[in-house]
């Protein structure tokens, strides 16, 4: 079957709907991935033909598209920080608004021997990232979840970072001090998991569902985190629309400093960061 007709036949089944608004788009880069090439080598290419294996899979991953799995999952790779990233349904798919934590963390004066702490790693995309772009750093990764540890184990082992991984609750198994704190942890609140989209709640609920408001990990971790944390050290969390006011007054309780807000693209203040001078 020539790529033009194949493209034509997915369409018929990529319905337009939340989650899926260009299903041209969508079948084209889901070739593109079967072929392993460039989406303007697939429009270029109309008349060439696809094996009946290349068929075969196409059809496999339209119907897996269209059923509400994520393109990311299907593919089993994301990109973050211009980088690969091995998925799976046993993490969440990194976000590009996560890349503003990794922005705003280079910009940090770390020294040579730093320590990081990546806290709920999932993919483990921040500690690999920061690893890979500041290789004198000591980046500790932990997460509650083993089939999640395997996941950033090899995106760490692919990208030759090497990382202490543990497994464990937030921050309660550690005893080190650390100059950087990087959590992601699941913020949405409980209600609005059946609003989201079918390819979001495809991703694992544990790295989603915050609890009532969003914010039961955020809060035992900030509370938690002052007795690792080196004088001076940043602590950054990712937050959802309307939290930040509410995570910024439990940090001036519990002695964090300098609270600074950073707004993604939509303007919504995604990452918030604190400083700790301890008392």
């Amino acid at each position: 079957m020539r790529i033009d007709q194949a493209l034509a036949r997915a369409r018929l089944k990529l319905r337009p709907r939340p989650g899926i608004p260009l299903p041209e788009r969508e079948a084209m880069l889901l070739l593109a991935a079967v072929l392993e090439r460039s989406e303007i080598w697939v429009r270029t290419h109309p008349e060439d033909r696809l094996s009946d294996a290349q068929l075969e899979v196409f059809d496999v991953w339209i119907s897996r598209r269209a059923g509400g799995e994520a393109f990311e999952h299907i593919r089993g790779e994301c990109s973050f920080f211009g980088r690969s990233f091995r998925v799976s349904e046993d993490v969440l798919i990194p976000r590009p608004e996560t890349e503003l934590m990794v922005e705003a963390a280079l910009e940090l004066d770390l020294r040579a021997g730093s320590r990081v702490l990546d806290v709920g790693c999932g993919s483990g995309c921040l500690g690999v990232t920061m690893k890979a772009e500041r290789e004198n750093l000591e980046v500790v990764a932990v997460d509650l979840s083993m089939p999640a540890l395997e996941i950033a184990h090899a995106n760490a082992r692919n990208h030759r970072c090497r990382i202490h991984f543990l497994r464990g609750n937030l921050s309660t198994a550690l005893g080190a001090s650390f100059d950087l704190v990087l959590a992601n942890l699941p913020y949405l609140p409980s209600s609005w998991i059946e609003g989201l989209p079918v390819e979001v709640q495809r991703e694992p609920r544990m790295a989603l569902d915050g609890g009532r408001d969003g914010l039961d990990l955020v809060r035992i971790l900030m509370e938690d985190l002052p007795r690792i944390l080196r004088p001076g050290a940043a602590v950054f969390v990712e937050l959802a629309e309307g939290q930040a006011g509410v995570v910024e007054e439990m940090g001036r309780d519990l002695g964090y400093q300098n609270p600074d807000r950073i707004r993604d693209a939509g303007g919504c203040a995604r990452i918030l960061s604190f400083r700790w001078s301890r008392p």
